[in-house]
């Protein structure tokens, strides 16, 4: 079972991997989300690793206990995994993130969360927030949102 996982996680990471290659840029965005950088990579290519991971996670979930079917805008809890409290109040949301992750950006911590795009299914939005507000207090904290931008689904 597990290599089987390990075996279709494989595929859809060389399906995106080509995809990437092979397709021309849209031209879609701003010029900075080519150069931007989250923990030393591009911000992209993450976001793009981190969704088709959770993509392949959730088509290998099906059972009684399953999330198939459900929307990418089911709410967000107060404790929703992955995301402290004061990164999600920051971002000022209330969809469950699809994916993310902590990291640095420009050199400072930071978190990178996914949300589905506002008003457009075919596209993602990344957010990269500042993590200083995990050393104030919890109840109070918001993170400062750095970077706000969009990025096809795929």
């Amino acid at each position: 079972m597990a290599a089987a996982a390990l075996g279709a996680l494989a595929t859809v990471a060389a399906v995106g991997i080509g995809t990437l290659v092979f397709l021309p840029d849209s031209g879609q965005g701003t010029g900075t989300q080519a150069t931007e950088k989250f923990s030393g990579g591009d911000l992209k290519t993450r976001v793009e690793t981190l969704v088709a991971a959770r993509t392949s996670t959730e088509s290998n979930s099906v059972g009684p206990n399953s999330t198939l079917g459900e929307t990418p805008t089911t709410p967000r809890t107060k404790d929703t995994p992955g995301v402290p409290e004061c990164i999600a109040r920051g971002i000022a949301r209330d969809e469950e993130p699809l994916a993310s992750e902590s990291g640095t950006y420009k050199g400072a911590p930071a978190y990178l969360v996914v949300l589905p795009h506002a008003s457009e299914a075919s596209q993602v939005s990344a957010y990269v927030v500042a993590s200083a507000c995990l050393k104030e207090d919890q109840s109070t904290a918001k993170g400062k949102v750095l970077l706000e931008t969009s990025f096809p689904r795929n």
